[in-house]
């Protein structure tokens, strides 16, 4: 009887020994043809106790390591590659085939046999895959992403400090993204305010202007796709049992998930991250990757100038100045006519707002009993949740004008409103020269 050798964390393990004259040549074929059987792609994959070989990322050597783990074909893993595996797999058989010399199996000398294993295909270790992709990703000098965000066109760019820029669609209305030193803007219509929370008239006056963007309201923060960013999240993702193969654009690639985010990895060298996809809020998107070399990263940083010396006044609609009691009037005639106004600002709205100190503007638009015509603005400065007393005065042609043909019987009538905003004109020149200095120190 042919000993039926199996491999196990030690090696190969005879099962039975066997004579040398027990054999003939028909044995010896109806034993070759099994041996080819069940070690052809349908036999179950064996992998040693405790996981297989990985790759030594920390020594950097690219030996293969004791200390990791491996998955064979056919359990949630691209065919041919590698990747952590779970519980000891149940061992496949391993025939020999009959040539001549002698053959230590499993402590015993035997007669006449020559074991040979059949050469599995070379295997790709997902984790390797995805530590030589984030290290590609890291040489960057800033990324581009273009696909879909909420099936409509989307585009973005960051720098490797994290400034970032993006134009997409969310909800049916057109986003404009910027973010600079940690904090988002977005330029979008009164629409995406009013779903967010924002009183119709707040929503009117934020609607198609910059504004600083609340917590709640930021679907996506580019930031987090920067190069040194995405890099270290790559070698943490390595590790996906559910590691298929998929194709993009033609391309082989491994599709790995963390949460709620899809990355492929080119599966051939060289290995680079191709495509994200994800969920941010209620909208799906998949972007493509390219990774920018110095010299093509001038346009990043051109749009992000633009974008930021947009900035000035931004709207922070995070901040609500509360109104203590009615405006005062003084000192009203055909000449002008003083309004006064107190505000708190407070963070209801955003409670976790960074803002420190608001710039809020008082619009005071006049009326006696008719339309307001008559206006004014008055501007004050102040920390979260300290009165600021605001006054304007209204002196115009159209004030004086308006002011005569009121009867002098019917009081003054006016209504006022308040803003918080953010970004001086010296805040914009220190965000100017945080982005100069990313350009120029990379």
């Amino acid at each position: 009887m042919l000993p039926v050798g199996r491999r196990g964390g030690g090696g190969i393990r005879v099962d039975a020994a066997w004579g040398s004259d027990g054999m003939g040549d028909e044995d010896r074929r109806a034993v070759s043809e099994k041996a080819e059987k069940n070690t052809g792609p349908s036999a179950e994959p064996w992998a040693p106790p405790g996981g297989g070989p990985s790759r030594d990322r920390k020594a950097g050597t690219g030996r293969p390591s004791s200390d990791g783990a491996s998955l064979s074909p056919g359990h949630g893993t691209p065919d041919g590659l590698m990747a952590p595996s779970g519980p000891q797999r149940r061992k496949g058989r391993m025939f020999a085939t009959v040539g001549g010399g002698l053959v230590l199996i499993g402590g015993l000398v035997v007669a006449g046999v020559v074991v040979r294993r059949s050469e599995a295909a070379p295997k790709v270790s997902v984790e390797q895959a995805a530590v030589e992709a984030g290290q590609d990703l890291d040489q960057a000098a800033g990324v581009s992403y273009s696909g879909t965000y909420g099936a409509k066109p989307a585009i973005f760019g960051v720098t490797r400090a994290g400034s970032a820029y993006g134009s997409f669609a969310t909800g049916g209305s057109p986003v404009r993204q910027v973010e600079v030193a940690g904090t988002v803007y977005l330029k979008t219509d009164a629409a995406f305010w009013a779903a967010h929370g924002l009183p119709a008239d707040s929503a009117g006056r934020v609607g198609g202007r910059w504004a600083k963007a609340m917590d709640g309201v930021i679907g996506m923060r580019v930031a987090y796709l920067s190069a040194p960013y995405l890099a270290k999240t790559l070698e943490q993702v390595g590790n996906d049992p559910h590691a298929r193969t998929v194709s993009v654009g033609g391309r082989p690639a491994i599709e790995l998930t963390s949460g709620s985010i899809t990355y492929d990895i080119a599966r051939n060298k060289p290995r680079r991250l191709l495509r994200i996809k994800g969920t941010a809020g209620d909208d799906r998107f998949s972007l493509g990757v390219t990774p920018l070399q110095p010299g093509d990263t001038r346009s990043v940083f051109a749009r992000l100038r633009g974008d930021v010396q947009e900035l000035q006044g931004a709207f922070d609609p995070g901040i609500t100045p509360l109104q203590d009691g009615k405006i005062q009037f003084s000192a009203c005639g055909q000449s002008g006519c003083m309004v006064r106004g107190t505000v708190t600002p407070t963070a209801d709205k955003d409670p976790f707002s960074s803002t420190k100190r608001s710039d809020i503007t008082m619009n005071v638009s006049f009326g006696a009993g008719g339309p307001a015509t008559p206006t004014c603005v008055g501007t004050g400065s102040a920390e979260k949740y300290q009165k600021v007393t605001i006054t304007c005065r209204a002196t115009s042609t159209a004030w004086s004008s308006w002011y005569r043909a009121q009867s002098h019987g019917n009081e003054l009538h006016a209504t006022a409103t308040f803003d918080a905003h953010v970004n001086s004109t010296a805040d914009i020149q220190h965000l100017l020269a945080g982005i100069d200095h990313e350009r120029l120190n990379g």
